[in-house]
């Protein structure tokens, strides 16, 4: 965790929910105020499973934080990974459950009268034959760009592709978002800052920004109806 004193970031320190033998990864905080994250510790003391699944913990005083707790709804037998909220809640997730169009796709689970409701594959203008992941929204769920890995018109190994949606409010088709979002590497890990001002994303081991506008001009230019 590091904090920003309004000048200057602090010194990372590990969360004291990410001190014990398990990994934890994919920090996201959800406009319920709840942190969620991935981790393949066991849901019980009997689980013998090794995926990863979502966790969340609930921000306490004095900096600390409450136990983790799964998030069974939203989780399967196989692995969760890399959340994006909508304002209104809804979660928008990486899985690789059986049901699938490729190795993983991207669901939505609901956010309905503060609980998550079982996800629900975003469908073939999102999901292929290959491995798509690590969605980011946007706020008011019009726009969203993903990570697909292999796919014949990527640059590199993983691209990031962008999608909006179209009048009746479905999803267009995926399209690669091109340079300089994407090179010969790998791109993943897409991000908005919350005042929708930056974009951010991994690129092999960096990680870039890029103005959150240009990000959505670009889907406009690229997804036509």
């Amino acid at each position: 965790m590091i904090t920003y004193d309004g000048k200057k970031w602090s010194e990372p320190i590990v969360a004291p929910f990410s001190k014990d033998k398990y990994s934890v990864a994919d920090p996201a905080f959800a406009p319920d105020g709840k942190l969620y994250f991935i981790s393949n510790r066991p849901k019980t003391a009997k689980d013998t499973l090794s995926d990863f699944d979502i966790w969340y913990v609930i921000p306490l005083p004095d900096d600390q934080w409450s136990a983790p707790e799964n998030l069974t709804i939203v989780n399967s037998d196989s692995v969760e990974y890399y959340m994006s909220f909508a304002k209104n809640g809804n979660m928008y997730l990486g899985s690789a459950r059986v049901g699938g169009f490729g190795m993983e796709d991207i669901y939505i689970s609901r956010y309905v009268n503060g609980q998550y409701t079982k996800p629900e594959n975003l469908g073939p203008a999102i999901n292929s034959a290959y491995s798509e992941h690590d969605p980011c929204i946007w706020p008011d769920e019009d726009f969203m760009i993903f990570k697909s890995e292999n796919t014949p018109d990527g640059y590199g190994e993983a691209d990031l592709y962008g999608t909006k949606l179209d009048k009746n409010k479905k999803w267009l088709k995926g399209v690669n978002m091109g340079k300089p979002f994407n090179t010969n590497t790998y791109e993943y890990c897409a991000y908005l800052a919350p005042d929708l001002k930056y974009f951010f994303f991994s690129s092999e081991r960096d990680v870039r920004w890029i103005g959150a506008d240009f990000a959505r001009r670009r889907i406009n230019e690229l997804c036509v109806e």
